[in-house]
Order: C-alpha cells, then sequence, then structure tokens
C-alpha cells in the first residue's frame, strides 16, 4: 500500500510541457486584408482552406477546414504583398483564441485563429517571369534551387 501512495505522489509532481505549434498546408481562400493598429503594427488577416480526402465504404469524399489565420508586424506587409487567393502555402505558427463582442448583436463571441510565425510560399511560376534557367521554379525562390519556397518572414 506505500508503494501507491509513493506513486500517486510522484505522479501529482508530474508537470506536462503546454506545447502550442502548429504547421498547416492549404490554400489561401481570399486576399489578405493588411491593416493596421492604433499604434502602427501592422496585421494581415486572411482563410487558410485545407482539404482532406478519405474513403469512406465505397466512395471518395472530401471535407475542408478553414482557419482565421493572422499574421504581424513585417510579415504581414510580406503577406499582402505576395499571397493571393488559392495560392498554396505552409503556415507555422501557434493558435490564439480571442474574444470580442459582434456589433451587430451585441453578444460576446470567441474565435480562434492561426497566428502566423512563419510563412512558406509553394507556388511554382515559369522561369521567364523568375529571371532563372530551367522550366520552372519555385515562386520567391532564393539562389534558384527547384523545390525550394520562399520564406515569407
Amino acid at each position: 500500500m506505500d508503494d501507491f501512495k509513493e506513486v500517486k505522489f510522484i505522479m501529482a509532481e508530474l508537470r506536462m510541457p503546454f506545447i502550442n505549434f502548429v504547421i498547416v498546408a492549404g490554400r489561401v481562400v481570399n486576399e489578405p486584408d493588411l491593416r493596421y493598429t492604433s499604434k502602427g503594427v501592422a496585421f494581415a488577416r486572411f482563410r487558410l482552406a485545407i482539404p482532406k480526402r478519405f474513403k469512406t465504404k465505397d466512395e471518395w469524399k472530401e471535407e475542408t477546414t478553414f482557419i482565421d489565420v493572422r499574421a504581424w508586424g513585417n510579415l504581414a506587409e510580406r503577406v499582402k504583398d505576395k499571397l493571393s487567393k488559392g495560392n498554396p502555402v505552409i503556415i507555422e505558427g501557434e493558435l490564439r483564441s480571442r474574444t470580442f463582442e459582434d456589433t451587430e448583436t451585441s453578444k460576446k463571441r470567441t474565435v480562434v485563429e492561426l497566428i502566423a510565425k512563419r510563412v512558406q510560399f509553394l507556388e511554382k511560376i515559369p522561369v521567364k517571369e523568375a529571371g532563372l534557367v530551367g522550366e520552372e521554379v519555385v515562386k520567391g525562390e532564393e539562389e534558384g534551387l527547384e523545390g525550394e519556397g520562399e520564406d515569407i518572414f
């Protein structure tokens, strides 16, 4: 019985790390909306569509998850300049919830958003536009290394 008390004590002392790190890949749903706070800090908002294809019995189905994304500072300005509706991207960031009062209903609402820390642009473009040698390159890539996308941060 003393062993049980000791295990219970040890379990109470264990601490679980809190990790809030997300990586998603999808397509931009709308043109990024760039705004500035009252202190002049830039932020961009846009939505990301993340499709999931799966099979149920004999038919394939597709389900899409939509995520609101927010980018801040220089990243927000780069996102506005580089991203357009339909662009494929990988976004690294963290989830954050915020509560606000809906101006139409006067009710409090809570939303969960992905706060982007890094955005990787994946779309390929013709060589003539990029000014590099080869058949096609990833838009925004540096050094002309095919398959490497530009980090927009």
